[in-house]
This record gives structure tokens, C-alpha cells and sequence, in this order.
């Protein structure tokens, strides 16, 4: 797992190392927005997002309304805002919805959030070799989990990720401008950064520099999180759940 070519090298993606893992089971898809609704149908859980009143949203999803309401920004990746009422249910701020977006993977969810929807569905967080081992698709040390192209020979796009200049232009080559449904042509490389059960530390302290002014992260137990394989490009989080085989 991991790479000895890193696209970013506080990601700790490096070096590339031989992990020997148990059979294990994977969901096949991301938790969606039905799924953690069901959860907190059930349970009544209140996410870490909505006890702190907000989150974070790339500048290009606000609308007017919302952008007039920001008055900070992450030092070094201002296209990152800190939005009130940014939360799983209303992902870009208090005037956005789930409409149309009940199958999307869900997001705005903490290492914490995550722990106890694996909990109330009986499965667990995967570990980052699970993780990445899963999103191989059994090809080995492959850039992506179908090869090494973005986009394969046949011009289908097999993943929801940025095309263009970011942060500035996004082309929308795959047909998306924020998340997408799970399932169908894509696969589980998405625009979403995704949770494990392992702690990375260059992570935890690369990320910790750019949202301990806004987000408390620092008040959960340690924030465990691992990036998929193609590298994501929002702060807002979504999880996969698994179990062992």
C-alpha cells in the first residue's frame, strides 16, 4: 500500500510499504444520505457539525446569500469556508437541502459521527489498508482503481472528481458539480474524503494547522481519518463501513 510518488506529500501516503491483511467484507458503496438518516431517525444523534454550528464548503457551491455570510477563510486554501449551519442534512449551508440527493454519500460527519452510526448498524470503520486495498479493484499499485488513466480509453468517467483548474474552474467533464450518487458508472473514488479506524499522523497535523481556528476538531478523541486514493477535494467527510470476513 501507500506510494513512493506522493502528489501531496503531507497527505503520508509514502512510502510504499507490504501490509499482510485477514479476510475481510466491504460495503460496496459509500453511506448515503438515506442510510445515516435512517440512523438518526433511530437514535436521535446530533453530529459534531450541528453541536458546533458549522462546517466547511468550497466557496464555489454557496449561494450569494450564504458567501455574504462568511468573514473568514482557511489561511493558505481560502476557497475553503467555514459556514454556519453547514451540516450533513443541509451540506452547503442553512438554505441547501437533501432534495434529489437522498443516494448521495453522506457528509459533514466526524470520526465520532462515524463511530456511532458503525455502532447502531453493527459494522465498523475500515482500516486505511482495507480501505485502500478495496479501492485497487485488484490492480495492484494502479493510480486508480481501473488503471493508471484518469479517463480510460473509452472517454467514460469512472470517478466524480475535479476536471479543469482548482479551485478556480471546474468543467464538469463527469457531469458533476458536488457529490454523486453512489453506485452506477462511478466507483468508490469520489470527491469526498473518506474515514477509517486509522490514525495518520503528517495527516492529523497537516490537516489540524488548517481547521483548528474554525472547526474544534481538537476536542475529539484523535482524528482519525485516511484520503482516498485519488486525492479528495473537499474537507467535508463521508464513510464506508465494513466488517471483518
Amino acid at each position: 500500500m501507500g506510494t513512493d510518488e506522493p502528489f501531496l506529500p503531507l497527505d503520508g501516503e509514502s512510502p510504499a510499504r507490504k501490509v499482510s491483511l485477514p479476510d475481510f467484507y466491504i460495503d460496496k458503496f459509500e453511506v448515503t444520505n438515506a442510510d445515516f438518516a435512517s440512523f438518526v431517525s433511530a437514535t436521535g444523534h446530533v453530529t459534531e457539525a450541528q453541536v458546533y454550528g458549522d462546517s466547511f464548503v468550497l466557496d464555489g457551491l454557496l449561494s450569494p446569500e450564504e458567501n455574504a455570510k462568511v468573514a473568514s477563510a482557511v489561511q493558505g486554501a481560502p476557497w475553503w469556508l467555514p459556514v454556519r449551519g453547514a451540516t450533513w442534512d443541509h451540506p452547503e449551508g442553512s438554505d441547501t437541502d437533501l432534495v434529489g440527493r437522498e443516494h448521495h454519500p453522506v457528509v459533514h460527519v466526524s470520526w465520532n459521527d462515524a463511530k456511532a452510526y458503525c455502532s447502531w448498524a453493527g459494522k465498523r470503520l475500515p482500516t486505511e489498508a482495507e480501505f485502500e486495498k478495496a479501492c485497487q479493484g485488484g490492480n495492484g499499485d494502479s493510480l486508480y482503481p481501473w488503471g493508471n488513466k484518469e479517463v480510460p480509453s473509452d472517454g467514460v468517467h469512472r470517478a466524480n472528481i475535479w476536471q479543469g483548474t482548482f479551485p478556480h474552474e471546474n468543467t464538469l467533464e463527469d457531469g458533476y458539480h458536488t457529490t454523486s450518487t453512489v453506485g452506477g458508472t462511478l466507483v468508490t473514488v469520489t470527491r469526498v474524503t473518506t474515514l477509517t479506524d486509522t490514525l495518520i499522523v503528517p495527516r492529523v497535523h497537516s490537516l489540524m494547522r488548517i481547521m483548528r481556528t474554525h472547526w474544534r476538531m481538537a476536542t475529539t478523541p484523535p482524528l482519525q481519518l485516511a484520503v482516498s486514493l485519488v486525492t479528495g477535494t473537499r474537507f467535508t467527510i463521508s464513510l464506508a463501513t465494513c466488517g471483518s470476513g
